[in-house]
This record gives C-alpha cells, structure tokens and sequence, in this order.
C-alpha cells in the first residue's frame, strides 16, 4: 500500500525529474520511490508551474524573438539549465490563450510580404557592371566557411524611415543602420560604415537588384569584397536577409540608432537551432578570435 503525503528528499527529486523527462508515469515513480501517488504529482505540477513561468516571464521581457524550441534547446544543452520541452511549451502556450491569454503574441512570426516599387529586371538594367549572382564562389551556397553577407534594406511602415541591414551567412551575425534616404551613394556608405570595423572578415557581398545598390562598386573596392545580385524575384537566393527583415519589421517602432543598436544586439544574442543553439554573437566572436579569411 502506498504510503500517505510525506516530503520529498533532494535524491527524490532527482529521481523523479530523470523519469519524467524519459517519460514515466507519476503512478510509476511513486511505486518506485514508495510513495503517493498524489505526492509525486503534486512535485510535478509545482515543477511544470516554475518553469513554465520563467519561461513566460522570459517570453514578455524578449518578444518575437524566441520559439520554445530555441528557449529549452539554449537553455538545457547549452546552459546547463532545467526547462519544460518545446512541445510541451507549445502546450501551454495553447491552453494560455484558450483561456484568454496572450502569451502566444510573442512568439516569432512570418513578416508580411512588402512589394518593390520596381519591377526587379527593370532596375537591374540601370545598375552599372552588376555582377549576376552565378559568377559567385559556389562556397558561398555551402555556409561552410565565414565572411559572406547579405545586405538589403527595409522600408517602416508608411514609408516611413529607412533601415540598412547586414547579415553574415555563416553566423548570422547582424548589423543594421538608420538612414535618412535610399539613394545610391547614401547606401554604399552605410555599408562601408557597418562592415569596415570587420573589413577582414567580408570577402563577398550580396544584395537585390534596388537601385539603392548602383553605387556596389565604391564599396566593393574599399571592403575588397566583390557584390553580386541575385536574379530578378530571386528574393530566396539571399533567404537569410529576408528571414532577418521579417524579425526587424515586427519588431523596430523608434527609428532611431540607439534603439537599432540594442535591436541588432537582441538579434545578435538570440540562440539559434541552425548554430546549435549558439548565438550569432558566439559564432562570430569565435570567427574573430581567428586569423581572417584569404580573400
């Protein structure tokens, strides 16, 4: 007979955290401990009942930016740290907002498709000695090695404000810049403003075919970094850019450099499943810590 509530060791507790997570039933592990079943439930909800609210509290304090599944892969392999699986967080989540909740609006969504001004073939017949995309290193594709950004630039809403963004392909590393309009020479600047401290660490540069980028030249030459341009409505021939837009457009309001500035570290800092639960900040800073690329 099962003996009746009695207070749980830090051994038990052990125990009981090891057969949850590979699955054993409360019934199961109170018959293995020799206790209620009752006791050991109740451990159980009060443990789910502390993770899941330092999850929702981690979730409010950074909306938009991480999934539950980027949440438990950082904070358990990575950080050493206890959290309730993805799955399970996408449980409550669900429940939450059944209940009226509204947790669920910080998750990470797909940004709404913005069309371009221009057909993408009729700018790219304007812009001088473009560079098509198939003459670039076919290492480039692979991700295997650093020094690859895609750049691009993004509209606010109402056409208001103008943003710069930067990614690098192998890290996902981000820098974004605020600009005060889109023309050609504005535009080279920007990217020689961003990418110059990391100079030895840009040896290609892609973009779209906007007439914001006629100007790719000047700023190839000073980074010593060749642009090419993707083929008109190509947009996921630099899918991590777009990816990165979809983030900045949610989540930007204040188009100032300060607040891009903090932006771009949260972007930064956020683990990600493709780096194995790294940061992009992490990656990078192991690139840097490197001797730079041959170009």
């Amino acid at each position: 007979m099962a003996k009746p509530y009695q207070h749980l060791t830090v051994g038990n507790r052990i125990i009981i955290e090891h057969e949850r997570d590979k699955g054993t039933s409360c019934k199961q592990i109170a018959k293995m401990l020799g206790k209620h079943p009752t006791t050991v439930s109740r451990e159980v909800r009060c443990k789910t009942a502390q993770l899941w609210q330092e999850f929702a509290q981690t979730l409010r304090l950074h909306p938009r930016k991480l999934s539950p599944e980027l949440y438990h892969g950082r904070k358990t392999p990575i950080d050493g740290q206890e959290s309730l699986s993805g799955s399970w967080l996408y449980e409550l989540l669900h429940r939450d907002r059944h209940q009226g909740g509204d947790l669920y609006t910080g998750l990470p969504r797909r940004g709404r498709k913005y069309r371009k001004r221009l057909p993408s073939d009729a700018s790219s017949s304007k812009i001088p000695h473009r560079i098509d995309i198939d003459q670039r290193p076919a290492e480039v594709d692979t991700r295997k090695t650093p020094g690859h950004w895609e750049i691009d630039t993004v509209i606010g809403r109402g056409h208001q404000g103008v943003l710069l963004t930067a990614i690098e392909r192998y890290s996902r590393w981000t820098r974004i810049r605020v600009l005060p309009h889109r023309e050609a020479q504005c535009i080279a600047f920007a990217i020689l403003e961003r990418l110059l401290p990391v100079r030895p660490w840009v040896r290609t540069i892609t973009v779209d075919n906007g007439l914001e980028f006629a100007a790719h030249e000047y700023a190839a030459k000073v980074l010593n970094a060749p642009c090419y341009f993707c083929k008109p409505y190509h947009s996921w021939q630099r899918g991590q850019i777009e990816q990165l837009n979809g983030l900045v457009r949610r989540t930007f309001r204040q188009l100032t450099q300060e607040a891009l500035e903090q932006e771009a570290q949260e972007l930064n800092h956020m683990p990600r499943k493709c780096l194995g639960f790294r940061t992009p900040q992490e990656v990078f800073d192991a690139i840097r810590s490197q001797a730079p690329p041959k170009k």
